[in-house]
């Protein structure tokens, strides 16, 4: 069996609460004794409601936070060790909810090269990198244009790109969908299950839409720092009361089909697709 290409082991992390004057007022634990394996090639979700210690998990996943106690590994570096810092963000490229904060360039491949010039790779193979980043990302029409002129899931899209052209083995997009539209979630999810499905990149992503999760392959549910339950998602979304306790929601389509359980209809746990219902109700 492959070495996890993520594993947590006991990872803490605690905030410091200031009041107004910046004096301390208390600690906050955001991240509590997590440990995990994520393995090369997964399409992993990490659900939680807001403070349930996702995003800072996260940002321990390319030394953005690094844990002063408890380890964490990406392919094997330690991210406590600072001169592995650039090979860690390499291996495990990171897209946040905002795009027009990781978007720097004036027009689309300026900004997909970014990340490769960097990282000090040769002119030619940047083009490539570029072309093959575009492609991937349907993109090929957009080379020239100013991403000022791009839809929000386009520009999200971009954001991908410019992280894929640093070749990374794992892609963290931590609420990449937060700040788009039906259409534009859609867009990005679709492209995060091409890019592990076609190339092989290990996903980890970070959502509160519960829809976004019902294709990986595993979900991880958190709940004040502490992974509550985990399974796959007909494990996870069988457990509709569990989760309402926790105040999550479930897919609708499940939702529906759990009510209609009550009710006295024989429907198998944790329908996940509209297909799946009703095919179930004409049986």
């Amino acid at each position: 069996m492959p070495e996890a290409i993520v594993k947590t082991r006991n990872l803490t992390y605690e905030y410091i609460r200031r009041d107004a004057e910046g004096n301390p007022e208390g600690v906050t634990t955001a991240v509590d004794h997590l440990s995990l394996d994520i393995a090369p090639g997964a399409f992993v979700a990490i659900v939680g409601r807001n403070g349930s210690g996702k995003s800072t998990f996260a940002r321990h996943l390319n030394a953005l936070l690094v844990p002063e106690e408890s380890a964490v590994w990406i392919n094997g570096m330690d991210t406590r060790e600072e001169e592995k810092h650039l090979d860690i963000r390499m291996t495990a490229g990171m897209v946040f909810q905002n795009p027009d904060n990781q978007i720097i360039g004036q027009v689309v491949e300026e900004d997909i090269a970014f990340g490769p010039e960097n990282m000090g790779v040769p002119t030619e193979e940047i083009r490539l990198r570029v072309d093959e980043a575009l492609q991937l990302l349907k993109l090929e029409k957009k080379r020239l244009d100013s991403p000022n002129r791009l839809s929000g899931g386009q520009k999200q899209r971009v954001s991908i790109a410019g992280v894929l052209a640093m070749r990374p083995r794992c892609i963290v997009l931590d609420e990449p969908t937060a700040m788009l539209d039906p259409q534009g979630r859609a867009e990005v999810i679709r492209t995060a299950h091409r890019l592990n499905r076609k190339e092989g990149i290990t996903v980890i992503l970070i959502t509160h839409h519960m829809e976004e999760a019902v294709d990986a392959d595993h979900i991880i549910v958190l709940d004040k720092g502490k992974i509550a339950m985990q399974g796959s998602p007909r494990e996870v979304f069988a457990r509709v009361e569990e989760l309402r306790a926790l105040r999550l929601s479930v897919p609708q389509v499940t939702y529906l089909a759990y009510l209609l359980r009550r009710k006295g209809l024989a429907l198998p746990d944790a329908i996940l697709t509209v297909e799946e219902l009703v095919e179930a109700l004409t049986v």
